[in-house]
């Protein structure tokens, strides 16, 4: 009788005090970024519209940041074919998410000077309809982990 009410006290303190215990119920897997950056505050310039990136044409919507470096600032020159590949494979990840496709859209972009993000071709960030930013994803990253945690996020979104 004693063990009966002892031991669910025991097993919760021995949980709530060991560290590893918590990284086994980790579901994301993209790194959460600790400060909240937003996208609006940041100098991001995207690749298809040749402009600086424009929240009123992304309200509402989730995203995914996909960070690139073309060689200069003119229309015709095009990103590597390692980003151009993530780009397909990220419009394949989209269009599985099936009815939710239409929440999320995809942007290229590349940092502005002051921008303490995306300093690596290829990284990826998932913004929110507000446009902070929520995860980051480095480029080795597999494409089956961004959607898991795409469409987590649109199950759990009340907004967007």
């Amino acid at each position: 009788l004693l063990a009966l009410f002892i031991l669910p006290f025991g097993s919760a303190w021995f949980i709530y005090h060991s560290p590893d215990v918590h990284q086994l119920a980790k579901k994301n897997h993209g790194d959460l970024l600790p400060p909240i950056y937003n996208i609006t505050t940041q100098n991001w310039h995207d690749t298809e519209t040749q402009n600086n990136l424009d929240m009123l044409s992304l309200r509402g919507k989730w995203g995914i940041l996909l960070v690139s470096f073309p060689p200069c600032h003119h229309p015709t020159h095009q990103a590597s074919p390692s980003v151009q590949k993530r780009w397909l494979e990220l419009d394949k990840v989209k269009i599985s998410l099936g009815k939710d496709q239409s929440r999320v859209t995809l942007v290229q972009a590349f940092p502005g000077l002051n921008t303490p993000l995306g300093q690596q071709e290829g990284e990826l960030y998932l913004f929110d309809p507000l446009g902070n930013i929520v995860l980051h994803y480095t480029p080795d990253k597999v494409n089956r982990d961004i959607r898991k945690d795409l469409k987590q996020l649109l199950h759990a979104s009340q907004i967007g």
